[in-house]
């Protein structure tokens, strides 16, 4: 009798979810999301919410995940600006002044460490921390670029271009540090994914020893839980799709590739790589010509696996740069469901 194959709720102890673009855009929630979480905590999995956003406070967090149907507790939200206070500490002397450019989740986090906060350049200022809020504006900006320019420490909880709200995808604040960078040469420090810390934080904080690193974006989530080496997990409903992972830099491409987070309580099947073909089921992927075709169900997740299956197999230290095409010769487009 053939066994069941396990599940991804069997293989780790641990979830490491990311927020935006994988739990909710915005004000709106993602749909299977609460269900799979519910699924997790039924089945003993840890919970930790590891999210770039430096506007909100752990309570923050909280309130907005249970505003829209999560379980979230305060103890399980590791966030940037955390990861860049461990990045001040090196560098500035406790007591210091820091110039905060972002919302009252940064200026608390900067001011448990027992720093002094600005808002506007002085003579004392040792470091400027930058993180999103929907607020920051010129004169924000302006404040600290006087402060960059004569020195200060410059550190960003994290530089993600864009940010996924419910009417779209926004500027994050990878785009308004950039702005600091071009106007006074001085590149950002950067805290939050992909550095490898906001994982390893989050595992510690979750107790795991296999935790699972989910998320939306190829830039941040995946890169940052591959470069931690923690399993990734990529969800299909937000930034990035399966076509763009297929084509990532090595660092960027995920272990898993499924559409959304109700696949979590389903199987954690891998294809099997043979020389130059993939195949998981009765869908397979095949180099050919410098391209790939694939064969079997084409419309279904399948084909996303085994294509990024087969391009981590043949491309560990480079990008695969050839078409994805079906058996028909039509090329494939990205779909997450």
């Amino acid at each position: 009798m053939k066994l069941p194959e396990p599940r991804f709720v069997d293989l780790f102890d641990a979830l490491l979810f990311d927020m935006d673009g994988t739990l909710m855009n915005g004000a709106r929630v993602i749909e299977h999301g609460v269900e799979a979480m519910a699924h997790a905590r039924a089945k003993g999995l840890a919970i930790a919410f590891a999210t770039n956003n430096a506007s909100r406070t752990p309570d923050m967090v909280v309130d907005h995940l249970t505003s829209l149907g999560y379980e979230a507790h305060a103890n399980e939200v590791v966030n940037s600006p955390m990861v860049a206070m461990s990045l001040v500490k090196k560098h500035v002397e406790p007591g210091s002044t820091i110039l905060v450019v972002g919302g009252r989740g940064l200026v608390e986090e900067v001011e448990r460490h027992g720093y002094t906060v600005t808002r506007e350049d002085r003579e004392d200022v040792k470091a400027v921390i930058q993180g999103f809020a929907p607020t920051v504006g010129w004169a924000d900006l302006a404040e600290a670029a006087y402060a960059i320019r004569r020195g200060a420490f410059f550190v960003a909880t994290n530089i993600d271009s864009t940010l996924p709200t419910e009417k779209g995808f926004a500027p994050g604040n990878g785009a308004l540090v950039h702005a600091l960078e071009f106007s006074t040469g001085v590149k950002a420090i950067a805290a939050g994914k992909p550095e490898p810390a906001m994982f390893t934080v989050a595992a510690e904080t979750a107790g795991s020893t296999r935790p699972l690193a989910i998320g939306d974006r190829l830039d941040t989530d995946l890169e940052g839980g591959n470069r931690a080496q923690v399993p990734t997990f990529h969800t299909l409903t937000g930034v990035s799709s399966w076509l763009d992972a297929a084509h990532a830099p090595a660092i960027q491409r995920p272990v898993f590739v499924r559409p959304n987070l109700s696949f979590l309580a389903q199987s954690a099947a891998h294809p099997v790589i043979d020389g130059e073909r993939a195949h998981l089921g009765g869908t397979s992927a095949r180099l050919e010509g410098g391209d790939i075709i694939v064969t079997g169900d084409a419309s279904s997740w399948r084909a996303a696996q085994v294509v990024v299956s087969l391009v981590n197999a043949r491309f560990p230290e480079s990008a695969f740069e050839g078409e994805i095409r079906a058996v028909s010769g039509e090329l494939f487009a990205p779909f997450g469901d």
